[in-house]
């Protein structure tokens, strides 16, 4: 039973992540625009020194690398999750193969992001973000194919680990049930006897 939650706990903590990774890289581009709009004071003169636009591409280069870096290292970490993870739920002594195999479909997933959406998205997206907005409309186009592939690929692994965490907290309760249902029955055996 202890491989199990084990299973669930880091089942818990993956969604939680990933939820947690997705506002972050929304959120990170959109805070270029805002400091350069409103810098601190000690940020003022450099900002007037480069330019606004020249102060804002080269913020929004950096928040997009620091979302790109994000991505890439949160894929690295859920590939190392979902190895324990199939560890613990072969080790519960159960038979999980229902839960393992939603595991090894999300294991699929990330190594389908890490190795065939993330090359592309970091190769395009380094190339978009000193490209004038003109200039940019075919990059763009391929960013946000690959953006609308690897955003599919998140919603059907956190698809994956919802069914998954129903159908393992749906089983510890079953097995709850029967368990007091088993001690019941012989604590009326004890007590006719």
């Amino acid at each position: 039973m202890l491989p199990r939650r084990i299973a669930t706990f880091l089942l818990g903590a993956w969604i939680g992540c990933s939820i947690l990774i997705l506002i972050i890289v929304l959120q990170n581009p959109s805070q270029a625009s805002f400091v350069v709009s409103a810098p601190v004071e000690a940020a003022r003169p450099l900002v007037e020194k480069l330019g606004a636009s020249q102060s804002q591409t080269l913020l929004r280069h950096f928040a997009n690398e620091q979302s790109r870096a994000y991505l890439a290292n949160w894929e690295l970490t859920q590939m190392v999750l979902t190895m324990v993870m199939l560890a613990t739920l072969l080790l519960s002594g159960q038979r999980v193969m229902f839960p393992v195999l939603l595991t090894v479909v999300m294991f699929g997933l990330v190594l389908f992001q890490h190795f065939g959406i993330t090359p592309d998205l970091l190769f395009y997206g380094r190339q978009a973000d000193f490209v004038s907005s003109e200039a940019s409309f075919s990059l763009d186009g391929q960013i946000w194919a690959l953006t609308r592939f690897y955003g599919g690929a998140e919603a059907v692994k956190l698809l994956c680990g919802g069914v998954m965490a129903s159908y393992l907290f749906m089983s510890q309760s079953s097995t709850r049930v029967r368990k007091r249902r088993r001690s019941t029955e012989e604590a009326d055996l004890h007590s006719a006897a």
